[in-house]
């Protein structure tokens, strides 16, 4: 009878022992399974989290290959905001071609003043379209550049006085030929802003007629070559792709 009630006794603490391991390996499980699962969500909500942040992010931070766009709005106290777009050919050449709205820069009016008659335009349109290339120094992510800019301007200066009845336009047509240095700050994100200058001279001509079929002078007007400094601060923002 002992020798059976032990033997049982011993087989009941098998089986408790078993049932006791499969619990365990089981639980084990379900928790090894919820730590993968959460772990991928959570790789997952990492991933979506870097790719909104660096949806513009350059392949090469350091490098300036690539297409970038900025805009100059410094220029609206100046000689008219600019608009960029430029390719970058190598690590350190870029490739330049830009649009300025002449006529909206605060500058532009006060240059067309009229002295002979003390008077400002009535009415400015104009822009200049050109292009050039940027050499940028240097391998760190933000750097220093210097290059040249050349660019076709095209204004023309509407004049009245005496209601209309002395009335006049003003059309110039130039070159603009600049050096463009400053230093460009880069960020993770892609986005830049330059800071530096462009420095050069305007060469055209500037024509003049009366405009009022009524006026004795109407039709006579006078050409003359014109040629002058042309300068303007640069604080312009980018983005890089």
């Amino acid at each position: 009878m002992n020798k059976y009630f032990f033997l049982s006794v011993a087989l009941l603490c098998l089986l408790g022992t078993i049932t006791n391991a499969q619990f365990l390996v089981a639980n084990n499980l379900k928790e090894t399974k919820m730590t993968a699962h959460s772990l991928k969500n959570s790789m997952a909500e990492d991933h979506n989290h870097n790719s909104a942040l660096t949806f513009f992010k350059p392949r090469y931070m350091n490098s300036l290959e690539g297409f970038a766009v900025s805009a100059n709005p410094l220029g609206f106290l100046q000689f008219g905001p600019i608009i960029n777009l430029e390719y970058g050919v190598s690590e350190h050449i870029v490739l330049n071609g830009h649009i300025r709205f002449a006529s909206l820069g605060l500058l532009s009016t006060i240059a067309m003043y009229d002295e002979d008659d003390d008077i400002f335009p009535d009415n400015l349109t104009g822009y200049g379209i050109g292009g050039g290339a940027l050499y940028f120094f240097g391998d760190r992510q933000s750097k220093p550049y210097l290059g040249g800019l050349i660019e076709y301007h095209s204004t023309l200066s509407n004049y009245n006085m005496d209601s209309g009845n002395f009335a006049w336009d003003a059309e110039s047509q130039m070159a603009v030929m600049v050096v463009n240095g400053g230093y460009r700050f880069r960020f993770d994100s892609g986005f830049f802003i330059n800071t530096g200058a462009y420095l050069g001279a305007a060469i055209g001509d500037y024509d003049w007629y009366y405009t009022n079929p009524n006026n004795a002078d109407f039709g006579v007007s006078n050409t003359s070559p014109d040629t002058f400094p042309f300068g303007m601060l640069e604080l312009a923002f980018g983005i890089q792709f």
